[in-house]
Protein backbone atom coordinates (compact mmCIF):
# COMPACT_ATOMS: atom_id res chain seq x y z
CA UNK A 1 0.00 0.00 0.00
CA UNK A 2 3.09 2.41 0.77
CA UNK A 3 2.68 3.90 -2.99
CA UNK A 4 6.07 5.90 -2.98
CA UNK A 5 5.61 9.19 -5.16
CA UNK A 6 8.72 9.82 -7.64
CA UNK A 7 10.72 13.05 -7.10
CA UNK A 8 9.03 14.65 -10.26
CA UNK A 9 6.11 14.88 -8.27
CA UNK A 10 4.96 18.98 -8.83
CA UNK A 11 5.50 19.65 -5.59
CA UNK A 12 9.03 18.84 -5.08
CA UNK A 13 10.18 22.22 -5.34
CA UNK A 14 9.24 23.75 -2.13
CA UNK A 15 10.96 22.23 1.07
CA UNK A 16 9.26 21.92 4.63
CA UNK A 17 11.38 23.06 7.33
CA UNK A 18 9.05 24.60 9.37
CA UNK A 19 8.45 21.63 12.08
CA UNK A 20 9.41 22.24 15.98
CA UNK A 21 10.98 19.21 15.78
CA UNK A 22 12.55 17.81 12.70
CA UNK A 23 9.73 15.49 11.21
CA UNK A 24 11.74 12.73 9.69
CA UNK A 25 14.73 12.43 11.92
CA UNK A 26 15.13 9.34 13.72
CA UNK A 27 16.45 10.98 16.88
CA UNK A 28 13.77 12.46 19.24
CA UNK A 29 10.60 11.30 17.51
CA UNK A 30 8.02 10.59 19.92
CA UNK A 31 6.47 6.82 19.86
CA UNK A 32 2.49 6.84 19.39
CA UNK A 33 2.84 5.02 23.08
CA UNK A 34 3.60 7.17 25.97
CA UNK A 35 2.44 10.39 27.86
CA UNK A 36 0.46 12.75 25.69
CA UNK A 37 1.60 16.01 25.07
CA UNK A 38 0.70 18.58 23.04
CA UNK A 39 3.57 21.32 21.23
CA UNK A 40 2.61 24.03 18.96
CA UNK A 41 5.10 25.28 16.29
CA UNK A 42 4.59 28.54 15.03
CA UNK A 43 7.82 29.03 13.13
CA UNK A 44 8.29 32.86 12.56
CA UNK A 45 4.60 34.07 12.80
CA UNK A 46 3.91 37.36 13.47
CA UNK A 47 2.82 38.09 17.48
CA UNK A 48 -0.18 39.25 16.70
CA UNK A 49 -1.28 35.72 14.96
CA UNK A 50 -4.46 34.38 16.07
CA UNK A 51 -3.91 31.30 18.33
CA UNK A 52 -4.89 27.78 16.80
CA UNK A 53 -7.78 25.97 18.50
CA UNK A 54 -6.06 23.68 20.45
CA UNK A 55 -7.62 20.94 23.05
CA UNK A 56 -6.01 17.62 24.76
CA UNK A 57 -7.99 14.99 25.37
CA UNK A 58 -9.54 14.42 28.97
CA UNK A 59 -11.89 11.56 28.53
CA UNK A 60 -10.97 7.75 28.88
CA UNK A 61 -12.19 4.89 26.49
CA UNK A 62 -14.75 2.93 26.64
CA UNK A 63 -15.39 -0.96 25.24
CA UNK A 64 -16.83 -2.12 22.23
CA UNK A 65 -17.99 -4.60 20.56
CA UNK A 66 -17.45 -4.84 16.87
CA UNK A 67 -19.15 -7.33 14.00
CA UNK A 68 -16.64 -9.04 12.48
CA UNK A 69 -16.17 -7.53 8.83
CA UNK A 70 -17.87 -9.86 5.98
CA UNK A 71 -15.78 -12.39 3.81
CA UNK A 72 -15.26 -12.76 0.51
CA UNK A 73 -17.94 -14.91 -0.99
CA UNK A 74 -17.33 -18.69 -0.31
CA UNK A 75 -18.79 -19.41 -3.57
CA UNK A 76 -17.01 -17.26 -5.82
CA UNK A 77 -13.58 -18.87 -7.21
CA UNK A 78 -12.57 -15.56 -8.84
CA UNK A 79 -13.15 -13.67 -5.57
CA UNK A 80 -10.34 -10.12 -5.69
CA UNK A 81 -8.39 -9.87 -2.57
CA UNK A 82 -7.07 -6.27 -2.09
CA UNK A 83 -3.33 -5.30 -2.88
CA UNK A 84 -1.19 -6.88 -0.36
CA UNK A 85 0.92 -4.71 2.12
CA UNK A 86 4.01 -3.03 0.92
CA UNK A 87 5.84 -5.75 3.28
CA UNK A 88 4.06 -8.33 1.13
CA UNK A 89 5.17 -6.90 -1.91
CA UNK A 90 6.74 -9.04 -4.53
CA UNK A 91 5.23 -12.18 -2.58
CA UNK A 92 2.90 -14.99 -4.48
CA UNK A 93 -0.70 -13.89 -4.13
CA UNK A 94 -3.54 -17.01 -4.32
CA UNK A 95 -7.21 -17.02 -4.22
CA UNK A 96 -9.55 -18.24 -1.91
CA UNK A 97 -10.60 -21.87 -1.97
CA UNK A 98 -14.26 -22.95 -2.67
CA UNK A 99 -15.66 -24.05 0.03
CA UNK A 100 -16.77 -27.79 0.38
CA UNK A 101 -20.58 -27.43 0.19
CA UNK A 102 -19.22 -27.17 -3.55
CA UNK A 103 -18.84 -31.11 -3.62
CA UNK A 104 -22.21 -31.67 -1.41
CA UNK A 105 -23.50 -35.13 -2.58
CA UNK A 106 -20.91 -36.59 -4.79
CA UNK A 107 -18.85 -39.54 -3.88
CA UNK A 108 -15.83 -37.55 -2.93
CA UNK A 109 -17.47 -34.99 -0.85
CA UNK A 110 -16.01 -37.09 2.35
CA UNK A 111 -12.75 -36.80 1.02
CA UNK A 112 -12.62 -32.90 -0.20
CA UNK A 113 -13.60 -32.52 3.25
CA UNK A 114 -10.43 -33.77 4.99
CA UNK A 115 -8.79 -31.39 2.66
CA UNK A 116 -10.72 -27.76 3.42
CA UNK A 117 -9.49 -24.85 4.26
CA UNK A 118 -10.89 -21.72 6.09
CA UNK A 119 -12.08 -19.09 3.17
CA UNK A 120 -9.76 -16.55 2.01
CA UNK A 121 -7.33 -18.82 3.67
CA UNK A 122 -4.62 -18.83 1.12
CA UNK A 123 -5.32 -14.88 0.31
CA UNK A 124 -2.16 -13.41 0.38
CA UNK A 125 1.45 -14.23 1.83
CA UNK A 126 2.45 -14.33 5.42
CA UNK A 127 6.17 -12.50 5.82
CA UNK A 128 8.62 -14.11 8.25
CA UNK A 129 8.10 -13.13 11.82
CA UNK A 130 3.76 -12.88 11.47
CA UNK A 131 1.05 -15.12 11.37
CA UNK A 132 -2.46 -15.40 9.35
CA UNK A 133 -4.14 -14.47 12.46
CA UNK A 134 -2.13 -11.05 13.07
CA UNK A 135 -2.93 -10.32 9.39
CA UNK A 136 -6.28 -11.31 7.64
CA UNK A 137 -8.06 -8.61 9.97
CA UNK A 138 -6.71 -5.85 8.28
CA UNK A 139 -7.12 -7.54 4.95
CA UNK A 140 -10.69 -7.88 5.68
CA UNK A 141 -10.85 -3.81 6.60
CA UNK A 142 -9.13 -2.72 3.31
CA UNK A 143 -12.03 -5.22 1.27
CA UNK A 144 -14.77 -4.27 3.65
CA UNK A 145 -13.89 -0.22 2.95
CA UNK A 146 -12.28 -0.99 -0.50
CA UNK A 147 -13.78 2.72 -1.83
CA UNK A 148 -11.75 4.52 0.90
CA UNK A 149 -8.88 3.06 0.45
CA UNK A 150 -8.62 3.63 -2.89
CA UNK A 151 -8.85 7.35 -2.64
CA UNK A 152 -6.52 9.85 -4.90
CA UNK A 153 -6.25 12.34 -1.70
CA UNK A 154 -3.71 10.68 0.25
CA UNK A 155 -0.56 10.10 -0.75
CA UNK A 156 3.02 8.54 0.13
CA UNK A 157 5.81 10.52 -1.06
CA UNK A 158 9.32 9.74 -0.03
CA UNK A 159 9.95 12.84 2.31
CA UNK A 160 9.62 16.13 3.30
CA UNK A 161 10.97 17.66 0.65
CA UNK A 162 8.67 16.27 -1.91
CA UNK A 163 6.03 18.07 0.19
CA UNK A 164 5.17 22.23 -1.33
CA UNK A 165 4.69 23.18 2.63
CA UNK A 166 7.04 26.02 4.27
CA UNK A 167 4.92 26.94 7.75
CA UNK A 168 3.77 23.69 9.34
CA UNK A 169 1.67 24.03 12.31
CA UNK A 170 2.27 20.44 14.02
CA UNK A 171 -0.13 18.52 16.53
CA UNK A 172 1.49 16.09 19.18
CA UNK A 173 -0.23 12.97 20.20
CA UNK A 174 -4.05 13.56 21.63
CA UNK A 175 -3.91 16.87 20.63
CA UNK A 176 -7.02 18.65 18.34
CA UNK A 177 -5.77 21.40 15.95
CA UNK A 178 -7.95 23.22 13.63
CA UNK A 179 -6.19 26.51 11.38
CA UNK A 180 -7.47 28.74 8.84
CA UNK A 181 -4.70 28.85 6.16
CA UNK A 182 -5.83 32.47 5.67
CA UNK A 183 -5.48 34.16 8.61
CA UNK A 184 -3.30 32.09 11.27
CA UNK A 185 0.24 31.83 9.27
CA UNK A 186 0.32 28.23 8.88
CA UNK A 187 0.56 26.42 5.30
CA UNK A 188 0.07 23.09 6.13
CA UNK A 189 -0.65 20.82 9.47
CA UNK A 190 1.05 17.82 10.26
CA UNK A 191 2.03 15.76 13.13
CA UNK A 192 4.93 12.98 13.34
CA UNK A 193 5.54 9.21 15.12
CA UNK A 194 2.85 7.84 13.43
CA UNK A 195 2.83 4.01 14.39
CA UNK A 196 0.29 2.69 15.86
CA UNK A 197 -1.86 5.92 16.24
CA UNK A 198 -4.15 7.12 13.34
CA UNK A 199 -4.30 10.72 12.33
CA UNK A 200 -8.15 12.07 11.71
CA UNK A 201 -7.59 14.55 9.07
CA UNK A 202 -10.53 17.15 8.79
CA UNK A 203 -10.62 19.82 5.73
CA UNK A 204 -13.27 22.46 4.28
CA UNK A 205 -13.95 25.99 3.65
CA UNK A 206 -15.89 28.26 5.56
CA UNK A 207 -18.26 31.00 4.27
CA UNK A 208 -15.66 33.31 3.28
CA UNK A 209 -13.94 30.62 1.18
CA UNK A 210 -10.91 30.38 3.52
CA UNK A 211 -9.25 26.87 3.86
CA UNK A 212 -10.11 24.91 7.01
CA UNK A 213 -7.90 22.25 7.80
CA UNK A 214 -8.08 20.28 10.99
CA UNK A 215 -5.61 17.75 12.72
CA UNK A 216 -6.25 15.04 15.72
CA UNK A 217 -3.74 12.54 16.41
CA UNK A 218 -5.41 9.44 17.79
CA UNK A 219 -3.85 7.21 19.94
CA UNK A 220 -7.18 5.34 21.13
CA UNK A 221 -7.32 6.67 24.40
CA UNK A 222 -10.79 8.51 23.61
CA UNK A 223 -13.61 6.90 22.40
CA UNK A 224 -13.83 6.86 18.72
CA UNK A 225 -17.05 8.84 18.02
CA UNK A 226 -16.02 11.01 20.88
CA UNK A 227 -12.84 11.49 18.87
CA UNK A 228 -14.44 12.33 15.54
CA UNK A 229 -17.41 14.72 17.25
CA UNK A 230 -14.42 16.77 19.18
CA UNK A 231 -12.67 17.57 15.27
CA UNK A 232 -16.12 18.25 14.03
CA UNK A 233 -17.56 20.16 16.04
CA UNK A 234 -13.88 22.79 16.16
CA UNK A 235 -14.54 22.59 12.05
CA UNK A 236 -17.79 23.71 12.26
CA UNK A 237 -16.51 26.91 14.75
CA UNK A 238 -14.20 27.59 12.58
CA UNK A 239 -17.29 27.72 9.67
CA UNK A 240 -16.92 24.35 8.29
CA UNK A 241 -20.72 22.65 8.34
CA UNK A 242 -19.38 19.08 7.12
CA UNK A 243 -16.22 18.87 6.93
CA UNK A 244 -14.33 15.69 4.64
CA UNK A 245 -12.76 13.38 7.10
CA UNK A 246 -9.65 11.12 6.31
CA UNK A 247 -8.07 8.39 8.25
CA UNK A 248 -4.12 8.05 7.70
CA UNK A 249 -1.98 5.39 10.09
CA UNK A 250 -1.84 2.98 12.18
CA UNK A 251 0.47 -0.08 11.91
CA UNK A 252 0.15 -4.04 11.39
CA UNK A 253 2.36 -5.35 14.32
CA UNK A 254 3.24 -9.25 15.13
CA UNK A 255 2.81 -8.19 19.11
CA UNK A 256 -0.95 -8.00 19.55
CA UNK A 257 -0.64 -4.98 22.07
CA UNK A 258 1.11 -2.74 19.15
CA UNK A 259 -1.12 -3.54 16.44
CA UNK A 260 -4.18 -0.83 15.38
CA UNK A 261 -6.59 -3.04 14.51
CA UNK A 262 -9.02 -2.21 16.59
CA UNK A 263 -8.26 1.93 16.44
CA UNK A 264 -9.22 1.35 12.58
CA UNK A 265 -12.01 -1.04 13.24
CA UNK A 266 -13.77 1.33 15.66
CA UNK A 267 -13.29 4.74 13.26
CA UNK A 268 -14.19 3.49 9.84
CA UNK A 269 -17.06 1.98 11.04
CA UNK A 270 -18.44 5.36 11.89
CA UNK A 271 -17.70 6.51 8.04
CA UNK A 272 -21.57 7.54 7.74
CA UNK A 273 -22.12 9.47 10.55
CA UNK A 274 -18.82 11.50 10.54
CA UNK A 275 -18.90 11.98 6.08
CA UNK A 276 -15.06 9.63 6.41
CA UNK A 277 -14.23 10.17 2.55
CA UNK A 278 -10.95 8.40 2.59
CA UNK A 279 -8.54 6.33 4.41
CA UNK A 280 -4.90 4.93 4.09
CA UNK A 281 -4.55 2.93 7.23
CA UNK A 282 -1.82 0.29 8.41
CA UNK A 283 1.18 1.79 5.68
CA UNK A 284 3.73 0.52 8.72
CA UNK A 285 4.78 -3.04 9.25
CA UNK A 286 6.54 -3.67 12.53
CA UNK A 287 9.79 -5.50 12.17
CA UNK A 288 10.03 -9.25 12.61
CA UNK A 289 11.25 -8.57 16.02
CA UNK A 290 8.28 -6.52 17.17
CA UNK A 291 9.84 -3.03 16.93
CA UNK A 292 7.66 -0.39 15.67
CA UNK A 293 7.70 1.82 12.30
CA UNK A 294 6.24 5.02 11.78
CA UNK A 295 5.20 7.95 9.34
CA UNK A 296 5.14 11.19 9.48
CA UNK A 297 2.06 13.30 8.01
CA UNK A 298 1.61 16.51 6.43
CA UNK A 299 -1.82 17.74 5.17
CA UNK A 300 -2.12 21.55 2.88
CA UNK A 301 -4.95 22.37 0.60
CA UNK A 302 -4.38 20.21 -2.29
CA UNK A 303 -3.39 16.72 -0.54
CA UNK A 304 -2.58 14.43 2.26
CA UNK A 305 1.09 13.20 2.01
CA UNK A 306 2.68 10.59 4.64
CA UNK A 307 6.02 9.33 4.76
CA UNK A 308 8.39 7.04 6.42
CA UNK A 309 9.62 8.24 10.14
CA UNK A 310 12.81 6.55 9.64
Amino acid sequence: MFEEAGLAHPLSSKQNTSFSSPIGSAAGVPSCRGDARIQTCIAGGPDSMKPASIRPDTSTSTAYTAEPPPSADPADGIAQWPAPHPDCQGLPRQRPRKRVADTAGDGDGARAGSRARPCGSEAFAIPDGFTREQIQPFHDLERQYAALFCTPHIRAVRSVRDIQASRTMDVDMDACVVINLAQDGFDSIGTHGLSSCVCICAKGKNPRGHDILGLLHYSGIQDAQDALSEIRDDMREEGVRKPDIFLVGGMISNQDELGSFEIERDLLALGHDFNIVGAKLHPSMSDRNGEENAINLVMTADGIYYYKSW
